[in-house]
């Protein structure tokens, strides 16, 4: 449909991509009006999805869980920098953290440091904490379908994630041509990164079924109300609102 008949020329080249693990979501969440502007809410804490490299990307998520949303806020990746320079990043936003999650080579020690201090205690020194590190799973696809399975509760801002939705439309699973089909590990491509600081939220965070608290499923829900037209207040109040969907 997007191929053959877009709306503006970008929808053209949008669409399922074979081999491709999250495209269909992604879709199915694009069709949804997922993608659209997704503001930082001030009275909730923000948690960062991180994939950690020097020499290739490390890769940002930001989120804020409020009610049953999943709402990512912001993104960022960067290539050719030590630690300090991603945590400079984070500090000089607004936003207030409540934990960052951290792949398992987090805890790798820093060859170039004479302290052997790893990654996340590095992290931790320079004011990143607390931190999570998310236990290492046995196969990508696992990581996969337990990222797609807590998709369906996802907001993404369309701006400043943009970079960051690329990755997840993007990023495909390795193909074999001997066996001409693809195999459950993922290519290493420039998308492969994010897709990956994107799965540390999958299988590290939804998968443990936090449960809101709850200040938040209080706000969540009243939000909800709002963006329904429900409550008290007029309806031309609600659109001035907080009504950051439409």
């Amino acid at each position: 449909m997007w191929r053959e008949y877009p709306s503006p020329p970008e929808e053209a080249f949008r669409g399922v991509i074979e081999g491709a693990p999250f495209s269909r979501v992604m879709a199915n969440l694009r069709r949804q009006g997922r993608f659209c502007k997704v503001p930082w809410a001030r009275n909730f804490p923000v948690y960062t999805f991180w994939d950690l490299g020097r020499n290739d990307k490390t890769a940002i998520w930001f989120m804020q869980h409020i009610g049953f949303e999943f709402r990512f806020i912001d993104y960022y990746e960067n290539h050719f920098h030590a630690l300090d320079h991603y945590a400079q990043i984070l500090l000089s936003k607004p936003y207030t953290y409540a934990e960052h999650y951290l792949p398992h080579d987090a805890e790798v020690t820093e060859l170039t440091r004479a302290d052997n201090k790893t990654r996340w205690e590095v992290l931790e020194d320079l004011k990143i904490r607390p931190t999570h590190i998310v236990p290492r799973i046995s196969s990508e696809m696992e990581a996969v379908n337990m990222t797609r399975n807590q998709m369906g509760n996802v907001w993404f801002d369309a701006e400043k994630c943009s970079v960051g939705i690329t990755c997840l439309e993007n990023v495909r699973f390795k193909f074999d041509k001997v066996l001409q089909e693809y195999q459950p590990n993922l290519q290493r491509t420039q998308h492969k990164h994010g897709a990956d600081a994107f799965m540390q939220f999958g299988h590290g965070y939804a998968s443990l079924q936090r449960r809101p608290r709850s200040d938040t499923l209080t706000s969540g829900a009243s939000l909800a109300r709002v963006n329904r037209g429900y409550g008290r207040v007029s309806r031309a109040r609600n659109q001035r609102s907080q009504d950051w969907r439409t």
